[in-house]
């Protein structure tokens, strides 16, 4: 797969820019007893009670795999327990029964629904003519199941329906004639949205129900205006939203630039909201990065972090656990990043500090068009 290489729109030194703005950032840790190879992993905590341990569900290449000579690694996915910040146990949930031959599932994003089961977003990779296939999946289950390494069963969304009409999910070489796409995110309950394969600045929002049955309810796109230098070959979907409100939430997003047929990964916020009609918007993009690869630089000194160093320069998020006060306000969320296809490493970032620059507009012109 290929992309034009384009120049961003802002190519001055981000180091003059950022020189005077206060850094989100609170504190990057490891995570003791978390193997090398567990990267891109969703979290959740496994009862309500803030102190019980916290769940990572996420894809496991062993440290000694060679890397493939291609984009796509195969890979297990794997429950990891921590406690204090320390990973207590680590067991294999999942794995491709057909090895290269067979589909792939990964890349796993969690909201908890209001009967306190999860509802995850996959990634899922299905095999047609010799290459991968991307398609969203989504499963339903529960913080306990996975705990005891009991995986879902998922559901993979080959088509969607449009109006009132519903398309269930594909079988067999049928699926391979609708739409391809990835960085599935739930939003909340049955709603989610991920990042059609065609489009490299828009999304596709969704409604999912238990049977695999889904419906395309609307495009979301990134305003043009808002579009960073460091997102401006493509942008994508990470962590499900926080909500701060029934109208606004936190949006983690992930984009690269192509330079020299390298891609260079960036992790950056902005503000998802619901309008009055309940059709969704992306603004308040932030112009400099959350995170960027120089981010982990001196955590792993003399070690080969990526493991891809010919293609990218890796950075990911799919998982983050909100803190709020005693008053309910969220006040810090402890995000769970990759670095590299290799490591996963705890940022703990300041919302306030987010989110202070946000320009509270509601102004946003004509409707977009509804997904066909």
């Amino acid at each position: 797969m290929s992309y034009e290489v384009v120049q961003p729109i802002d190519t001055d030194d981000g180091a003059e820019r950022n020189a005077e703005a206060p850094s989100p950032i609170v504190e990057i840790q490891k995570i003791p007893g978390l193997p090398k190879g567990f990267f891109n992993a969703a979290a959740c905590k496994l009862n309500d009670d803030p102190s019980s341990p916290t769940l990572l569900l996420g894809r496991y290449i062993d440290s000694n795999a060679e890397p493939n000579d291609s984009i796509v690694d195969v890979s297990s996915l794997d429950v990891a327990t921590l406690i204090n910040n320390t990973a207590v146990s680590f067991k294999e949930v999942w794995r491709p029964e057909e090895g290269r031959a067979g589909d792939l599932l990964e890349d796993p994003r969690f909201v908890e629904l209001p009967d306190g089961r999860i509802f995850t977003g996959f990634t899922r990779l299905a095999q047609h003519e010799g290459k991968y296939l991307w398609f969203p999946a989504v499963s339903i289950s529960s913080p306990e199941a996975l705990f005891r390494g009991e995986f879902p069963q998922t559901h993979i969304i080959t088509g969607l329906g449009s109006g009132d009409q519903t398309t269930p999910i594909g079988e067999g070489r049928n699926r391979f004639h609708v739409l391809e796409g990835k960085n599935t995110m739930p939003l909340k309950s049955n709603l989610a949205m991920f990042r059609h394969e065609a489009d490299s600045h828009r999304f596709i929002v969704f409604s999912a129900q238990e049977n695999g049955e889904a419906q395309a309810l609307q495009y979301l796109e990134i305003p043009k205006a808002e579009i960073p230098f460091w997102g401006w070959t493509r942008m994508g979907l990470t962590m499900p939203p926080l909500w701060r409100s029934e109208r606004e939430a936190l949006l983690f997003i992930h984009g690269y630039n192509v330079t020299e047929e390298k891609y260079k990964y960036h992790v950056g916020t902005s503000r998802l909201i619901v309008d009055k009609s309940g059709r969704y918007r992306i603004d308040n993009v932030s112009q400099e990065p959350l995170l960027a690869p120089e981010s982990f630089k001196d955590m792993f000194p003399g070690e080969q972090v990526e493991r891809h160093p010919e293609i990218r320069e890796a950075l990911y998020l799919c998982g983050g656990i909100p803190i709020y006060d005693a008053y309910g306000n969220l006040k810090f969320i402890d995000l769970y990043p990759s670095i590299g296809d290799t490591y996963t490493v705890k940022a703990t970032v300041s919302v306030p500090e987010i989110t202070a620059s946000w320009a509270r507009r509601e102004a946003y012109g004509q409707a977009q068009p509804t997904a066909a």
